[in-house]
């Protein structure tokens, strides 16, 4: 009997280091040897959470699960939880339905403890941000992809990328996406939530070396740095390092509560041949797919042999192909100015 105690302790020791959470011993006592396997130990996992509509917000657990506590803040009530555990390879859906519309772009959080058949148990706190369905149309007007500094009598000036977006339509700005398949995925720069007016020019600047703040209301002439514009409305990323590829890259801008692309720039030195990795191949072929761009041929891209630090790429007119843009002279770029 003893020996069997010390095999059980030391698979028990095991499996814990395998899977150190939260676990649960059967209320029927100790696991036969040849039942015990890693899932019986370990908590559900929440594997993803996606907000899905003005009142809704999908859940993703590994396992069907029950939800033991759960609430939200700011505080709304839940009018419903619609649970779907087939034919999704394991993994549990499960919707919460609001009573009320979300806010747009505010900060909401989830809370909950859930526990699986065995009775393994999760706590969990998601945050996540009020529902947009007012995202305008947006349209790229001027990218400014070349970095550069220079050391004066008055001290360090700086020449920062940013991109220029016309909104074609009234509406809010809050989590558009503005993505660089060169900086890869992750360091996309998400919009705050700004109502804006059809026509309205925002200038999204990728890289702060001033301290510069974003213009979140009305007014458009609180920011004053370089490529600042009183025209326009200027929201600044609070990020110091390169964004944007110096001579190769596909801009997007992305909806991300239906999961569609907005518009797109496609450039590239004509040095190379090809796009240089798999994902701004990829990126290729969607933004085609989208209807966004002409072919996902590199040939077909804007050509940026020209661009240095004062130098532009500059929409001069309204379609989806390499012919839409030029390479601005020299000091020729015109942040808050659009040129079609």
């Amino acid at each position: 009997m003893k020996s069997i105690l010390k095999i059980l302790i030391v698979v028990s020791a095991v499996v814990l280091m395998i899977c150190p959470i939260s676990c649960n011993v059967s209320e029927h006592g100790l696991v036969l040897l040849d039942t015990i396997t890693e899932d019986s130990f370990c908590s559900p996992q929440l594997q993803s959470y996606t907000v899905t509509g003005d009142k809704s917000i999908r859940l993703v657990f590994n396992e069907k699960i029950n939800l033991m506590d759960y609430g939200i803040t700011p505080a709304m009530s839940i009018s419903d939880i619609n649970v779907d555990n087939s034919n999704n390879g394991g993994a549990a859906f499960y919707d919460i339905i609001f009573n009320e519309n979300m806010n747009i772009g505010e900060q909401y959080k989830l809370y909950g403890v859930v526990e699986d058949k065995i009775g393994n148990t999760l706590t969990f706190s998601i945050p996540f941000t009020g529902y947009n369905n007012q995202v305008p149309d947006l349209q790229i007007s001027e990218v400014h992809p070349k970095y550069s500094s220079s050391k004066t009598a008055a001290g360090t000036t700086y020449r920062c990328e940013f991109i220029e977006i016309v909104a074609r339509s009234n509406g809010n700005l809050s989590g558009v996406k503005i993505c660089s398949a060169n900086d890869g995925e992750g360091k996309e720069f998400i919009l705050p939530a700004v109502q804006v007016k059809e026509n309205d020019i925002i200038i999204v600047h990728l890289r702060n070396k001033t301290f510069a703040l974003s213009e979140l209301d009305e007014k458009t002439d609180s920011s004053i740095s370089r490529y600042s514009s009183s025209n326009a409305r200027d929201l600044w990323n609070e990020n110091d390092s390169a964004r944007l590829g110096d001579d190769m890259d596909i801009i997007t801008i992305e909806n991300p509560f239906n999961g569609k692309i907005i518009d797109a720039l496609c450039y590239g030195n004509s040095k190379y041949e090809n796009w240089k990795t798999d994902f701004l191949k990829a990126m290729a072929e969607k933004v085609v797919n989208a209807g966004l761009w002409e072919s996902s041929d590199y040939s077909k891209s804007v050509k940026s042999d020209e661009i240095t630090p004062t130098k532009s790429i500059i929409r001069i007119g309204t379609g989806h192909s390499a012919s839409d843009w030029k390479i601005s002279k020299t000091h020729g770029e015109t942040p808050g100015i659009r040129q079609y």
